[in-house]
Order: structure tokens, then sequence, then C-alpha cells
């Protein structure tokens, strides 16, 4: 049996012969060379681009002169003092104590703010800086939802019940708590010195540390209102076969747990699906005719190939989303988020605005939301084990940036992210359970990553011109180089899909195919999956980043000057901008 606190601890070398990962195929002598031989220039068809390193603390590429490469001035020593960024304009995100209305497309301005008088700042108005619980305090231990015992099930159920029992306006009340999620996802904030910049805790690097933040009080909370200091959110764990169908806790409609706007089609006893969309398409078959085993297995390749990729371990950006600091707005999400996005169009209505979980301004509203969120949260910490938990990013900007929220003594705390990356600082932790696709049976020559496309279009350069998403894209992409004396090691390449856009912030989905261009359809190699929930994001630069190194190392795929790169639209009226293959600095 694996579990949380025996993962192996990844090494952060794709070729060192340390590491304890499941045994992959070496890729051919032609893939590697090409890995070996990056350069930082490229060219994508028509247009002129100029590759680069991009720096691990998430600046953007760096530009290299050509004329310096050629004086040998961009060797790893040059390319590692360029691809520094100081961000001298940079600066926390942070939360300021103004609120308006959020904004919620086909519904209009809804009231999500906390519950603080304007005219008399008294104790529910004050801000404190947070202070961690007392080490001596009891630990918490959150346990799976698909085996939570009697006495726990009732303690929870009754925390809930009297949560929602509360006044509207009480800041401890269920309705207050699902408005949380509601104005820091819908526009409800700027950040504080920016104004009319929204402050968004989404598809970008905030989004992991605001929820484990989030249900951290949610959680003290409810212990709060039944006298338990030992009481824990149980985890949905829907990444082992054993937990991926909704929790029958949540199902029984005489419980407090209920919530009537979910799918029910998908319960009781359907698989969650992560290749899930609520509108299927003409490339992919319907969730329904595929088995249940086949569905679970291909659940488990995707976690261990995708969501936990080799390249993601090694660049925090890939697995947790895009750096965004004070006064910008980037909209890029991390392989765990995305995953994320499909389990909550699964569980939410099919129809309308996707009430609760699958829109943002509602899915709080779902007692289920916490159990999904906790298992987030549990994967976040595998993935920092599994980095021997060094910080994804040494970075005052991310580190420094806070929220404010209500703790359970109804008094208004500020909280930064650097104060989220212990759960046992925060006195919580996760029951052991078993880790599936970490097993030694979840191979690449066990799982089936393969396009569902059976015929190989033409690979054509994508062009200066933005494309509607309304048939697969078939692309080609050119292979960056690398500089003289940059080792491969320290590099990971990285597919980088721009100027993503979706009409009226709708839920939406592609998946992302690469492959040789020699190759056939059916070898191409599942890359990557932009998802989309339903929400109001407001203008911003919307992208999807993939790590393809270890992709094509481990599936065989070989490269010589280029991919092809297959878009197969799966949900959404979606625009792209064009593709770039950059270099990655390696953590």
């Amino acid at each position: 049996m694996t579990s949380l606190m025996s993962l192996p601890l990844l090494t952060t070398s794709y070729y060192s012969q340390k590491t304890k990962l499941p045994t992959c195929n070496t890729t051919s002598g032609m893939t590697r060379k090409r890995l070996a031989t990056m350069s930082l220039e490229q060219t994508n068809g028509s247009n002129a681009s100029t590759g680069g390193v991009e720096n691990w603390q998430g600046g953007s590429p760096v530009s290299f002169d050509r004329r310096n490469v050629l004086l040998g001035f961009a060797g790893v020593y040059g390319a590692s003092q360029l691809g520094r960024n100081d961000h001298a304009m940079g600066a926390p995100v942070e939360t300021p104590l103004a609120c308006h209305d959020a904004k919620v497309d086909g519904i209009g301005p809804v009231k999500c703010c906390p519950p603080y008088d304007w005219g008399h700042l008294g104790h529910w108005g004050e801000i404190v800086d947070f202070k961690f619980p007392s080490p001596s305090s009891p630990m918490r231990v959150r346990k799976p939802a698909h085996r939570l015992d009697h006495v726990n099930l009732l303690k929870y159920k009754e925390a809930i019940r009297l949560m929602k029992a509360l006044p509207d306006d009480d800041p401890w009340s269920l309705t207050q708590q699902a408005k949380i999620h509601c104005a820091y996802c819908n526009g409800a904030y700027y950040q504080k010195g920016y104004n009319k910049i929204p402050l968004q805790v989404h598809s970008n690097w905030l989004f992991l540390p605001f929820h484990r933040l989030y249900i951290y009080f949610f959680e003290r909370i409810l212990g709060k209102l039944i006298g338990d200091e030992t009481l824990a959110i149980p985890f949905w764990n829907y990444d082992a076969p054993i937990g991926m169908e909704m929790p029958s806790i949540f199902l029984d409609s005489s419980s407090s747990l209920y919530d009537e706007n979910r799918d029910d089609r998908h319960h009781p006893l359907r698989v969650l699906d992560y290749d899930y969309t609520i509108k299927g398409s003409k490339n992919c078959p319907p969730t329904e005719s595929i088995s249940p085993k086949d569905t679970m297995t291909n659940n488990m390749c995707k976690m261990r190939y995708s969501v936990f990729r080799d390249d993601n371990l090694l660049i925090p950006e890939l697995f947790m989303g895009a750096p965004v600091r004070g006064g910008e707005s980037i909209e890029s999400h991390g392989s765990l988020e995305g995953l994320h996005n499909t389990v909550h169009n699964w569980t939410g209505l099919p129809i309308s605005f996707n009430f609760d979980m699958g829109n943002f301004f509602t899915a709080a509203r779902d007692p289920m939301f916490f159990s999904h969120h906790a298992n987030v949260d549990r994967l976040w910490e595998i993935y920092r084990k599994s980095r021997r938990y060094k910080t994804e990013f040494n970075d005052s900007d991310w580190l420094d940036s806070s929220f404010l929220f209500y703790d359970e003594n109804k008094q208004l705390v500020r909280v930064k992210v650097r104060d989220s990356l212990k759960p046992s600082d925060l006195r919580y932790t996760y029951e052991d359970v078993e880790i599936p696709w970490r097993s030694s049976a979840i191979t690449p020559k066990t799982c089936s990553m393969k396009s569902p496309v059976k015929k190989m279009a033409s690979a054509i350069p994508f062009g200066s011109v933005p494309q509607a998403l309304d048939t697969t894209l078939t692309n080609s992409v050119i292979m960056p180089d690398m500089l003289p004396g940059m080792s491969e090691e320290d590099f990971v390449a990285v597919l980088i899909i721009h100027g993503i856009k979706v009409k009226d912030n709708k839920r939406a989905r592609f998946d992302v195919y690469i492959g040789s261009p020699d190759g056939r359809a059916e070898d191409l190699v599942y890359a990557g999956s932009f998802s989309r929930l339903s929400h109001t994001h407001g203008e911003t630069d919307v992208s999807l980043k993939l790590g393809i190194t270890s992709l094509l190392r481990n599936f065989e795929v070989d490269t010589a000057e280029n991919i092809v790169v297959k878009v197969i639209p799966r949900e959404g009226d979606i625009t792209i901008g064009g593709y770039s293959i950059e270099l990655f600095k390696s953590d």
C-alpha cells in the first residue's frame, strides 16, 4: 500500500538513476538528441518569435540577442542570470477591506460581500494578523468520506446543520461562508492599491493557498459550533477507484449534507470521469460509453502522467498555476486546478448556469464543495511531499499575498500565503490511504493516452491570426534548441497555448495531444486539457502551459525539428491565438 506518509521522495533530475518512480521507457535516440540540443530561438510558422528561458519564479521568458549567442555570452551562467527577473514593479496581491457587488454573467450584480458594518467597524470589522493555533491543541485528522465512521458523520452533519440554521448575516453561517467564494472568484474585490484590477484566486498561483486557508477557517468554525476541536472535514477521495463516486454521505435528501443542485445522473454509483464534459463532442465518446473499470484506469493514468507529470514536479507553475502579482490579471491554471474544474462541472447541474458546484458563484453552497477541496488540498500535500517540501515559489510576491477571513471567534483575520504551507502548523492532517496511481502497475505501457482521433490531418503552421476552435486543429510547432553549455536536466520544454478566449465566460474545455510529424493519428499522446467553469473573470490574459519533456520521453515520441500539436474542442465557444514552446528553468 502506498500512502501519503510513505511516498518516495522524487528526485528533481529527469535522468537520475535514483528516482523511485515506476520505471518508464527511455526515449529513442532521436528524442534524446533533440532534448539535448534545444536552443532558445524558435519560429512558429510565419510568426517570428524568440524563445526563452522561463524563470522558475514565474518571470517572463528571456529573449536572447543572437549576436550575444554567437559571441558566447549566454552559456549556462549567462542564461541563468538573464533568466532572473527582479520584478521591480511587482508586489503581493492583497485583499482590501472595501468590497462591492460581484458580477455573474447572465445574472447581473450579486451581493457577496462580508457582513461588516461600514459605519461602525466594531468587532467584526477590525482586522488582526493571523496567529497559528497552539502546538498543544488537538490535531484534526481528515478522513476519506467513503469510509467516515458513524460517530464522526453524526458530528459533521450536526455542525453543518447548525451552520445552515444561523442568520444569513452571521459570518459563520453557510450563506456567508459560501459568499466568500463568490466574492473572491467573481470580482467583488479589487486588488488593494490597484483600483479596477479584480482580485482573482483561480487560474493562478493563489489557487491552492487560498482554498487551503478557506477550508481551514470553515473547519474550525464547524468545530466551534459543536464544541469539538477535533472535528475535521471528510475528503472526497476521488483519486482512488474506491472513492470515484459521489460519497454516499452526501446523497441522503433528509441530511444537512444534501444539496438539490447536483447532476442526479451521476449518483448513485456513477464513476467520476476526469475527461467529462457536460456536452460531448463528435471527437470524443460520451462518458456512459466507457466501462467503469476503463474509466477508473484512465483516471489513474491521467493523475500520474498529467496532473503529477514529472515536468510539473520541476516547474511548480505547471502544477499550481501561473504567478500573478499586484496590478496583474492573469489566467493560466495548473494541472491540479484543471482536474478540480472537471470535478466541479461533473457534480453541478448540467443545465442553466450549472448551479451549484458548476458555477463559482454558487459552488460553496453545496457541502460537497468542502470535501472536494479537502482532497485538492491533500493532493497539494502529496505534491509538496514529493518535492521534499521545497517552497514552490521563493518569492515574496507569492508568500506575502494575503486574504481576509472570519475565524472561529468571529474575528476578521488577515492571513498570508506563507501561513498556509505547513498543515501541521495549522493543526490538521490527513488519514493515510492507498494511492493506487503511484503503484508500479501505472506505467506508460499500461496507460492508453492516445488520441481518439483516428485520422491524421496535415500539420501546418498556426499562422498569425487567432483561430476559432470549432473543429480540431492540427499544427506543427518548432522545437527550441539549447544554447551551448546548457544542460537538458536544467530545463523543461513547455508548450504554451496563447490568447485563449471563451465566449460569454461559459464553461469550456479542449484537449491537447502531441506527437511526431512522421507518426500516425493514433500515436498522438495526451498532453493536457484546458478546463473552465462558468465564471466572470473580466478582461485577462488567458493561456495554458503544459510541460512536455517527460511526456516525449515516457511515451517515446520522436521529435526532429518540430512536433505535431492537435487541439480537440470538447465544449464551449473558444478561440485560441497561437502556440509556442519555451524552455523553463527547473526549480
